[in-house]
């Protein structure tokens, strides 16, 4: 797991940008829909705080991460994991549009 508190901000988005796209392409999010966006905490030198992570909005994570009936250890151990993680970073996330954040990663990685 990422320590992302320490990570130096960097503007290479283009995984960042695969994920978000192949989402779409899926069908698991529109441009229009919101997603939680995880900034570094470090600026760069003119003030920017880079993306470093996202998560679908609030009410598809809690339903992502609930226990199933189906899930088996590992499934268990992995929600388990991705929830500490989202928890520890809720109070920073700020929503934004798929079409939003895709737009800024894009002129940032200019």
């Amino acid at each position: 797991m990422k320590n992302y508190k320490n990570m130096k901000p960097q503007f290479d988005y283009q995984e960042l940008i695969d994920e978000l796209k192949s989402e779409v392409r899926a069908g698991s999010l529109t441009e229009n829909d919101i997603i939680q966006v995880l900034r570094s905490h470090k600026a760069d030198k003119n003030g920017y705080y880079p993306i470093i992570d996202w998560h679908y909005n609030k009410e598809t994570m809690e339903m992502e991460l609930a226990p199933d009936s189906l899930d088996d250890e590992e499934d268990i151990r992995e929600k388990n994991i991705i929830r500490e993680q989202y928890l520890e970073d809720l109070p920073v996330l700020k929503d934004m549009t798929v079409k939003a954040c895709l737009a800024e990663m894009f002129e940032k990685s200019k």
